[in-house]
């Protein structure tokens, strides 16, 4: 007697000739076919969170740790098939933190933290890296060069204040510059620290029968302490 639409979720019966048959209709499971990754970000740039769902037009939700997100000034929400974004306007240190997007009982979510990307400082002073985490009770493992685990000694101070780490290197000369890298499990972030040397011009050039004066040139100035005279 005509066709009969099925939806899923629902049990149907079927008689027919004294034979009845019990038919439930489940839906296939919604997964994510591509997880949120963290994601590093430079302040005042904007960044978007992508992942992918295994069905289109399910609703869902995005959070930041447990606070709702909703489309605004800050946040804009977007869709187009299976792709799910969340584009986050001009992000600050502030917006550092564990996102999450909630669809069905589904969830995926990317721990993003901060790292002060470059630094540049004179030659015999001291640097310091910092490293944010978006979640307490996790430990980081600092590197230079990618493979060089740095340890605390003379030369490096390594210290946590909740969720930010910090890396000391004191007394930094040209050697020290070089890349260097915050890891956390899988989830690593790199600042490239770059050490000026101080450097001597000639202040004053040579004239012949008259005399030589040499001054030390430091931080584009020329010092008058240190001269000499032929």
């Amino acid at each position: 007697k005509g066709m009969v639409e099925l939806r899923s979720g629902r049990k149907y019966v079927i008689r027919q000739k004294g034979v009845v048959l019990s038919l439930t209709i489940t839906s296939i499971p919604i997964t994510f076919t591509k997880h949120l990754k963290s994601l590093q970000a430079e302040e005042g740039s904007s960044v978007i969170l992508r992942c992918e769902i295994s069905k289109p037009g399910v609703p869902l939700e995005w959070r930041k740790e447990q606070e709702l997100l909703r489309n605004g000034v800050k946040y804009q929400i977007r869709r187009r098939e299976t792709t799910l974004e969340l584009l986050i306007w001009k992000p600050v240190p502030e917006d550092s933190g564990l996102y999450s997007c909630v669809c069905a009982d589904q969830m995926t979510s990317a721990t993003n933290f901060q790292l002060d990307l470059n630094v540049t400082i004179e030659e015999g002073s001291t640097a310091t890296l910092r490293c944010e985490l978006s979640k307490p009770g996790h430990s980081v493992e600092w590197r230079k060069r990618g493979n060089e685990v740095i340890r605390n000694g003379e030369k490096y101070h390594m210290k946590q204040r909740d969720m930010l780490f910090e890396l000391k290197i004191f007394n930094v000369t040209l050697e020290d510059s070089d890349i260097y890298t915050c890891t956390c499990g899988d989830a690593e972030t790199s600042a490239t620290l770059t050490v000026n040397g101080n450097s001597v011009r000639l202040c004053y050039s040579l004239h012949s029968n008259s005399r030589t004066v040499l001054n030390k040139y430091i931080n584009n100035t020329c010092d008058p302490t240190f001269t000499s005279a032929t």
